[in-house]
């Protein structure tokens, strides 16, 4: 007897249609979620007005690591970001999402079951850019110093500012006041290639310079004022 193609489907095959439809549901909710941080955020966070107040409460968050006036944690480990460029943030919060930076604690932050949005990443923003300028924590020892404010002043502050205050137009951080370590560690991480958001242009300049060069100019911008 020729079997027809249109078989009936077994009683348990209803149950299986349920939980396939559930756990798609599930995948579709979290893919969403992905793409929050993954598809065009960037262009799509400068087109989200500001909610400062939800920024203050997504910064408690933030407070554990980067203190409670966003001064960073002083030994060079984590970064002063209070009164940092708002669009810097923005972006650099982007970048840990998408994986184009790497830092398991906020890389945590924007992916995962409780990542922040897209809309929480403008507000925290906005938030922390407002808030008053603090210095970073620790300087070098003064040594090559002088000689970093000459190749600062030669080298970086046509992008940086003459004052190292950044750019918020053109996605340029501040970078008066930061911290001594951590700005030496970052021009270390992005030449031997941990900074995979990194301009290219700028690795092949940190390449070229020597080691008292790096301290020299993270010396000086540890030392201006925030």
């Amino acid at each position: 007897m020729k079997l027809s193609t249109a078989t009936k489907a077994p009683r348990h095959a209803t149950g299986w249609t349920v939980l396939a439809a559930a756990l798609a549901t599930a995948f579709a909710s979290a893919t969403l979620q992905a793409e929050e941080i993954t598809l065009d955020a960037y262009g799509r966070a400068l087109h989200v007005r500001a909610d400062v107040m939800n920024g203050q409460r997504q910064f408690q968050r933030c407070k554990a690591c980067h203190g409670p006036d966003g001064h960073g944690s002083g030994d060079g480990l984590v970064p002063a970001i209070a009164a940092q460029q708002f669009r810097v943030i923005v972006w650099q919060l982007i970048d840990y999402g998408q994986n184009k930076r790497w830092d398991v604690r906020m890389q945590s932050m924007v992916s995962g079951h409780d990542a922040l949005s897209v809309q929480d990443i403008v507000d925290v923003a906005a938030f922390v850019s407002d808030l008053p300028p603090v210095a970073g924590g620790n300087t070098g020892n003064g040594q090559y110093a002088a000689h970093g404010a000459d190749l600062f002043r030669r080298s970086c502050a046509r992008c940086h500012g003459a004052d190292a205050q950044g750019d918020d137009m053109q996605r340029t951080p501040k970078l008066a006041g930061q911290s001594y370590g951590y700005l030496l560690r970052q021009m270390h991480d992005a030449v031997e290639g941990r900074r995979p958001n990194f301009p290219p242009s700028h690795i092949r300049r940190l390449k070229s310079l020597e080691w008292n060069d790096l301290q020299g100019v993270a010396d000086y911008l540890s030392r201006l004022p925030p």
